[in-house]
């Protein structure tokens, strides 16, 4: 109360916000009173919850009192600073359309949610990868998309997402909409883990769109998703390295796949290399960096923990002596001899797959000589806290999960282990 004063302040909130409306006219039947606008106190004697309207189909004798047809439902949540409602998309059960309200009255009273905002998806997406190219759209932490990142999510949504939603109003669109089309997706062969993908920047836009107040309720919260099968990555035996690494004839080559698989580097850090990352007296190296070869730019490793320092075994540092005696003086450790920047991801593919062919080995990628790094560190017992710092990883998790495999040489000792305890 402001001082001296026996008035108290009285403020005025419309009724409409708590869920509670006002009929001027009566209504001619309680399904009446479930269309927008009409509904009264004959609400409350509904079977339908306040907030709740049903949607019926055309040719439902719904007014005469006969439903002839399955309904689906459709909430709204009252929004004070427009002084109109924002309406939900239909739902086929009254539970998922009170879900919903929730959210958006929750929304609503934290000044979250605008009412009549008609956005659609392509729309939002649009807004979306052009502030992240701009960098005045990051992510969670503040941190900018990657250029690569940026491609990908445009590339996801050019060729997937916007076919199906582009016209669509993005607060339109329901988790079953999602669901509907993840399925379809795994109808196509589509791996798990390609469809979590695909749905990667959807997610993405619509955290965003919440913040913004364009949707109240976001659809991919929530999202059953197929499971990704577990795949099992080729790695190399430690004879069929020998057989591969000796058929590639070029210095650079033979120092470029000695780094993949005795440091287990990612391609871009690979590429990104420069002579002074690397100290080969004492033998250990930084990775400071990585190569988009996308967007053909220098960016920060994947990760906050990509950033590491590694040991350069002594085979390793032959290769890379040997590689830089007969170059042409660069920064780089690997250059393009074409142009600026390193050589080809392709290029390094290209010869690495003849190399493999004429070696009569499998081929395994530069990931897969990743693989094989963590793989061998990790049968010959190196802990596990160090095999993470290693591999760049943020989690041991991962680095337990996805890139150890258990080998033949493995296998065997862990049954003869076995054997011997039970015999």
């Amino acid at each position: 109360m402001g001082s001296g004063s026996d008035n108290p302040v009285q403020l005025t909130i419309p009724l409409q916000y708590w869920g509670i409306e006002v009929a001027t006219q009566p209504c001619a039947s309680e399904l009446d009173c479930e269309s927008p606008g009409r509904q009264s106190s004959h609400a409350v004697r509904s079977k339908l919850p306040t907030g709740i309207n049903a949607r019926h189909s055309r040719g439902c004798a719904y007014r005469a009192g006969d439903c002839s047809c399955k309904p689906r439902y459709q909430a709204w949540a009252y929004v004070v600073r427009d002084g109109k409602k924002a309406w939900s998309p239909t739902f086929a059960s009254v539970t998922e359309a009170k879900r919903w309200r929730a959210q958006a009255v929750a929304e609503a009273g934290r000044g979250r949610l605008r009412a009549g905002r008609r956005v659609t998806v392509r729309e939002a997406a649009e807004a979306f990868l052009e502030g992240a190219a701009k960098g005045t759209v990051t992510k969670k932490g503040g941190e900018p998309y990657k250029p690569s990142t940026t491609s990908s999510y445009e590339r996801v949504l050019r060729e997937r997402v916007l076919p199906r939603f582009g016209s669509a109003r993005l607060d339109k669109v329901t988790r079953n909409d999602l669901e509907d089309f993840a399925a379809e997706l795994a109808e196509e062969q589509l791996d798990g883990s390609t469809i979590a993908n695909i749905l990667m920047p959807v997610r993405t836009i619509y955290r965003r769109a919440v913040r913004r107040g364009e949707v109240a309720v976001n659809p991919t919260t929530g999202l059953e998703l197929p499971a990704p099968r577990r795949k099992q990555r080729p790695t190399a035996s430690p004879a069929d390295l020998q057989r591969f690494l000796a058929r590639l004839k070029r210095p650079l080559d033979l120092a470029l796949w000695g780094v993949a698989y005795y440091t287990g580097l990612r391609l871009g850090e690979i590429l990104a290399l420069r002579w002074d990352d690397l100290d080969l007296a004492s033998g250990w190296l930084r990775v400071e960096r990585a190569w988009d070869s996308g967007a053909r730019v220098y960016g920060k490793p994947k990760t906050a923990a990509s950033r590491r320092g590694l040991p350069i075994p002594s085979v390793l540092r032959d290769y890379l002596l040997e590689h830089k005696a007969a170059a042409t003086p660069n920064e780089l450790v690997f250059p393009s001899p074409r142009r600026d920047g390193p050589i080809a991801p392709s290029t390094v593919w290209r010869r690495g797959r003849a190399a493999a062919a004429s070696a009569g080995v499998p081929w395994v990628s530069p990931h897969g000589a990743r693989h094989s790094y963590a793989t061998q560190l990790h049968d010959d017992g190196l802990d596990d806290f160090t095999l993470t710092q290693f591999m760049g990883h943020s989690s041991i998790v991962v680095t337990k999960d996805v890139y150890t495999t258990l080998t033949d040489e493995a296998r065997r000792a862990a049954a003869e282990r076995v054997d011997r305890l039970f015999s």
